[in-house]
């Protein structure tokens, strides 16, 4: 992830920085989806945009139903900041949670 994309994280994300939920839990999903991408097809990058994507609009870290639809918001908000490939996958992610 490049530092524009994770300075907008920093800014918008309202948990950024939780242990549970923040960038660090991004992280370690990021770190175990590229691990276990060894034994499939999945696409290192799409898993990479997913890690940091799946939590980032997170208001707490209990239940919390509608931050997944918040992070595909998001994630068309800055399609700019995605790149085409991983695009066209997320936007399957976007359209599921705007269902």
């Amino acid at each position: 992830m490049n530092p524009k994309r994770i300075e907008r994280l920093q800014i918008e994300s309202p948990l950024f920085s939780s242990i549970i939920h923040g960038i660090g839990h991004w992280r370690v999903v990021k770190r175990n989806g590229h691990h276990l991408s060894q034994f499939n097809d999945a696409d290192n990058e799409v898993i990479s945009y997913f890690a940091y994507l799946h939590d980032c609009m997170r208001e707490n870290e209990g239940e919390d139903p509608e931050h997944g639809l918040r992070g595909a918001q998001f994630a068309q908000r800055h399609r700019d900041l995605i790149l085409l490939r991983a695009w066209i996958v997320l936007g399957i992610f976007v359209m599921w949670f705007q269902r």
